[in-house]
């Protein structure tokens, strides 16, 4: 038997040296992809939209160029803490982000102009003045309506205004202080009537027979079951459970509303440019439109000077004409005047 242990440990060695050899071949052939990849012009975005959106427009991109584009997606809080203080992480050419954001890291001078063909296209609202960030699309505040009650008393419900005249309407209104967008809608509130006439607005509807709840898609659920006749709701969600077949309609508030902006910017690290014009332009054309809705996403887009959609009553959405120049913790600030001066009622 001892015969044999100088051939086994022979053989064990030489499996051994075959294993270390796959491994440092395997490590030299990675390190040369890594090393031909990054001598080749590639594209990297940060986006705070969701996984499968950006996974979508990544694909749908390099079907339509030939074009690689790297996504990564990260919160909106994420990804401006990992922008600002990049340490030895690989630098993004582009952002999708919130207009907010966008404002937020153009301000630390971080965005450059960006010069792309389309940029015109985009309405001024939409976009900076020196083109160091481009809204792509928006996101607007309506009323989801529940199918039966529109039918008895939809004529009636056209407004802002009307909500607080439905003494029989079971309203659902989202909860100000519990996400950013619903900040932004009680800040464009604020900009357009004032604190005292926007805490006056909100204290009569509390008097009404409603509800808050803290998450878009909800709203829009509780209107679709029945549970209450009115949800105001962003109109992606409610586009979307009316498209598949939930039984309710969507209106848009005659006097105006607020919207969630969307845009991208150019980064100062940048140095693909036409490969990053050239996804800022695709990004602005049409054929983005099927990608957004194959991802259930329904939005309106900032190249289009009027809203393709009308409502349940043939009206085009209109948009509150505001600057939005409020910081995170101006919308923080007026979150916590809302919970203390109407939610609560502590301080008048």
């Amino acid at each position: 038997m001892k015969k044999y242990i100088p051939l086994c440990l022979l053989a064990g060695f030489i499996f051994c040296m075959l294993g270390w050899g796959y491994y440092a071949l395997a490590q030299k052939e990675r390190a040369a992809k890594q090393a031909t990849y990054a001598a080749a012009e590639h594209l990297l975005v940060y986006s705070d939209l969701p996984d499968s959106v950006n996974r979508g427009m990544a694909g749908a991109f390099y079907q339509r160029t030939g074009l690689s584009v790297q996504i990564q997606t990260m919160s909106d809080r994420k990804l401006q803490e990992t922008v600002t203080d990049m340490g030895g992480q690989e630098k993004p050419d582009l952002i999708i982000a919130a207009e907010q954001v966008l404002r937020n890291v153009d301000s630390k001078g971080l965005l450059r102009t960006c010069s792309v063909t389309g940029a015109e296209r985009v309405l001024p609202s939409f976009k900076d003045r020196k083109n160091r960030w481009l809204g792509l699309w928006y996101n607007p505040m309506v009323f989801a309506v529940s199918a039966d009650y529109y039918k008895q008393y939809g004529h009636t419900l056209q407004g802002w205004q009307d909500i607080v005249k439905q003494t029989n309407c079971r309203i659902l209104f989202p909860d100000l202080a519990a996400t950013d967008m619903a900040g932004d809608f009680l800040c464009t509130l604020v900009e357009m009537q004032g604190r005292d006439n926007t805490a006056a607005y909100l204290r009569r509807i509390q008097q009404q027979r409603i509800s808050y709840a803290k998450t878009w898609a909800i709203n829009v659920r509780r209107v679709a079951g029945g549970e209450v006749d009115l949800a105001v709701v962003d109109e992606s969600n409610a586009a979307q459970y009316q498209a598949e077949g939930a039984p309710l309609v969507i209106v848009y508030p005659r006097e105006g509303t607020s919207y969630w902006l969307t845009g991208i910017g150019l980064t100062v690290w940048n140095h693909e440019s036409e490969i990053a014009a050239s996804f800022v332009e695709w990004l602005l054309s049409p054929d983005v439109t099927r990608v957004l809705q194959q991802q259930q996403v329904f939005v309106e887009y900032t190249t289009t000077p009027h809203p393709y959609r009308s409502d349940a009553a043939g009206k085009r959405l209109v948009l509150f004409p505001v600057k939005k120049e409020y910081t995170d913790e101006g919308r923080s600030v007026l979150q916590d005047w809302w919970l203390r001066t109407v939610r609560f009622g502590r301080d008048r």
